[in-house]
Order: C-alpha cells, then structure tokens, then sequence
C-alpha cells in the first residue's frame, strides 16, 4: 500500500475540487481526521495495516463533497474504490476502507473498534480548545446550503449535541471528554448571558418528552444498582446527565486485558463476560457495575466482552470524583458498598479456602490410601519375586550340575576310546603272535633257518611272527 502517494493525490484533489461554500468539510478537516485516527490507533494498540486502512478512509472519507453534500458517503467510498488500486490496495483492503467511509455516516450506530476509531476521529475537534472556531466554520458552510442559523439557537444546538455525544473508544474519551466538557460548560455560560435565551425553550420542546423519559430510564435503573440505590433523585438525575451509552455488539470487548482504565460501567441491558482468554471469571446482568478508576497505577487485569448485544453506560473518571466531591451522600454510599464488596469477597475467600481445604484434605485421604495399597501390591511383588528367585537359582544350579556331567561323560567316553584302541592293536596282534609262535615251536626247524631268523630280527622293524612268517613263505 502506498499512502504518501494515496495521500498526495487526494490532499491536491479536494484543494482543487472543493466548492468555495465548504468551509468546515475542507483539507484542514481531513488533515485533522488523519492525525487523530493515527493518534487512537497508536493508543487502541492496533497493528500497523489496521491503522494504514483506518488512515485511508480518514483521507477519503470527505470526497464525496466534490460532488453533492448530502449523503456523500457513498460517493466517497466509489470514488476510493476507483483510485484505491492504482496504490497498490487489493481487493479486501478496498472492502475495509468503504466500510469505514460509510460509517462516518452519525445516522448509524458504529460496529467494531474500527467504526468507533474513525467516528471518534471525525469529531476529536469538539473536545480540542479550537472547538468554536471550527464550530463557526460549519455553521457558516450551513449557511451556504441554505441553513440559516442564528448564533443563540446555534449555541443551544451545539449544547444538545455536546450533552448527547458519546466518545465510542477509551482512547478518546480519556483524550477529550474534559475538553468537551468544558466547551460544554463554556456554551451554557453563553446561553445564560445570551438575551435570547428564553428561546431556546422553544428549540428544545421538540426532544423534550423523549429526553425526559430517556432521564426516567435512566434514573431507575441507577436506584437499582446496588451502589446508587439509596441515593436521592437530585444524585439520580445529576448522574443520568453526565452517563454516556456505549453499544456493543455480541463478542464485542469494552476493554481488554492491561489496558488503562478510568471509568465506572453499569448494564444498561445485555449481558457481559469478564474473561482472561477463553476463561470465563464473571458473567454480569442488568443493573450491575464494575469500575476502574486508577488506570495510572493498576492496569486492566481482565478483558470484558459482550456476551450478547448489550448498551453499557459509562461514567468517567473526573465526572465519578465530581459526583463525590458535589454530593456527600455519594462518598459515603461508596464506602457502605466497598465495605460489602470486602466483606463479600473475605467470606468468598473463606468459602473458597474451606472448599480447597476440603478438597485438600480428600486428596490426602485418598492418596494416603492409595498408597497404603500400592505398598501391599509392593510387599506381595516382593514375595513373589523372591519365590521366583529361589526357583531360579535352583534351575540355575541344576543346569549347572547337568552341564558337569554331561562333561564328565563325554571327557570319560574320549578317555576310554583312546585306550581301546592301542588295547584292541596289543590284543589283536598277540593273539596272531601267539599263534605262529605255537607253530613255530611244533614244526622241525633247521638250523639255518634259525639263524636266518634271528638275522631277520635284528636287521627287521617287523615283529618276530611277521619276519617268520615272511620268512616261512
């Protein structure tokens, strides 16, 4: 995405293309929309294309006044949708940016984080010091598309708006709502010193009734909190004056975890969960409060989220400690409620400690007979392995008794073959020895073949019947 570039042609685009009746909805105002987008992404924590988009639109969002002045947004987000790609945005990046032009439209209810950055953007000048100056711009631009205003019933306008506005992001409601509010201070003051002050009555009938009931509402639904519900009507009302609404859709967070907080929260309607991740602590109704007001010290250490679609109303930081310093009834509800909540939590820890200390305790029971079962299971192994080793060692000294006499008789049957054989030669050839010598002896030998004999033994390796019997042959 190439954004100077984008930045430069549209910047040079309005400058040339603006009629000369826009006073308010000129460059300087784009410009404005720009830095603050930037500003609250910075301080919403977004990643960086998430706030390029968010710039995008802030830079496009007024185009659409080149060609009409009513309902521009449209326009505005063609005309993005046109010259968006030739700066390198894809198709998805394109979708975003129209979808955030589109949500500047104040006849809509913001939907996410980024609507609520680029509204809240959209209107950063009401709680700046500038305010009045860029006020009177707009009133003069009106003034040119046929809207005349006087300036008292200007102011008494200006006033209305201020009173109902509603800063959508943390961000901006801890960088502008005091400036809005002393802008707002500063206009009842002129309206008060304002010769025509009587008419504003006439302005203001027409939301009258329906404001009167909205302060009903909400004076009711204060007196059922548990915090607010002895207080007087004068408390009720003056809080359901300073109250901003905030809408949330479902899954919707109001804040998350670590982020800074300065600000007391009651359920106007839906549900809320407080979470870490996806574990659930707390699920909170209608007529319930939670608050953080020491954001400098202790950061948020939970996220809260729209269980369901739900209108949350908000008290800041400096209206909450403006209600106690304007209303001691208020201070000592606060300390009554703060006790309670104390004690509630000590017999929440007690109930949770006896609880632990139960479980505990089961544990150990069952652990303790646990074991006392796996040292019977040991004892019993033991035994067994000890039968199993005596069976062993006996096997072993058998097959080492069987070993030996296997030996023995084979070193025993090699010892009695090798004394057969010489035997059996001895015995054989004693026999045959025997037997010419009987011949010999019987038959009437001569005198030379005695001597012939004898000569033949002594000069013969043969045995003395095989030289005679050679010799016989």
């Amino acid at each position: 995405m190439n954004y100077a570039e984008a930045e430069k042609f549209v910047l040079d685009y309005l400058h040339k293309n603006l009629a000369t009746t826009i006073h308010y909805h000129h460059v300087f105002h784009t410009e404005n929309v720009i830095k603050s987008s930037e500003r609250l992404c910075l301080l919403e924590k977004l990643d960086e294309e998430s706030s390029l988009l968010i710039k995008t639109a802030a830079l496009f969002h007024d185009t659409g006044f080149v060609t009409q002045y009513e309902k521009n947004e449209p326009v505005g987000a063609a005309f993005a949708e046109k010259h968006l790609p030739t700066f390198g945005y894809d198709t998805t990046q394109i979708e975003i940016i129209k979808d955030l032009i589109l949500a500047t439209d104040t006849s809509k209810q913001p939907q996410g984080l980024f609507h609520k950055i680029i509204r809240d953007a959209d209107l950063d000048y009401i709680g700046r010091a500038d305010f009045f100056s860029i006020s009177q711009l707009l009133r003069q631009e009106l003034l040119e598309h046929g809207k005349a205003i006087k300036l008292v019933e200007w102011y008494a306008l200006e006033k209305e708006f201020l009173e109902n506005h509603v800063y959508f992001t943390d961000a901006a409601y801890a960088l502008r709502n005091k400036g809005k509010l002393n802008n707002l201070e500063e206009i009842k003051a002129l309206l008060r010193e304002s010769s025509g002050n009587h008419g504003l009555i006439d302005m203001t009938d027409m939301n009258a009734q329906i404001l009167g009931e909205d302060r009903k509402h909400l004076v009711s639904l204060l007196g059922r909190t548990s915090l607010f519900k002895s207080a007087d009507l004068k408390l009720l009302e003056h809080i359901a004056k300073v109250v901003d609404r905030i809408h949330l859709k479902e899954n919707e967070p109001l804040f998350k975890k670590g982020d800074a907080g300065e600000s007391m929260y009651i359920i106007e309607s839906g549900t809320l969960r407080v979470h870490d991740g996806s574990i659930i602590f707390a699920v909170l109704k209608v007529g319930e409060y939670f608050m953080k007001l020491l954001s400098s010290i202790i950061p948020r250490t939970a996220s809260v989220s729209a269980a369901s679609d739900a209108i949350i109303l908000r008290i800041g930081e400096k209206d909450f400690f403006s209600l106690l310093g304007s209303h001691p009834s208020m201070n000592r509800m606060l300390m009554k409620e703060l006790i309670n909540r104390l004690r509630n939590q000590n017999n929440a820890v007690v109930d949770e400690y006896k609880s632990r200390e139960q479980k505990l305790t089961e544990l150990v029971e069952l652990r303790t007979r646990q074991i006392v079962e796996e040292k019977k299971n040991v004892e019993q192994k033991s035994r067994e392995l000890e039968l199993a080793l005596k069976e062993l060692q006996e096997t072993q000294r058998l097959l080492i008794h069987h070993e030996k006499m296997a030996s023995l008789g084979q070193l025993t049957s090699g010892i009695a073959h090798e004394l057969m054989n010489p035997l059996n030669f001895v015995n054989n050839f004693s026999a045959v020895s025997l037997n010419y010598y009987r011949k010999f002896l019987t038959s009437p030998p001569t005198k030379k073949l005695r001597n012939y004999a004898r000569i033949l033994l002594a000069t013969s390796n043969e045995s003395p019947c095989m030289a005679l019997e050679r010799v016989k042959l």
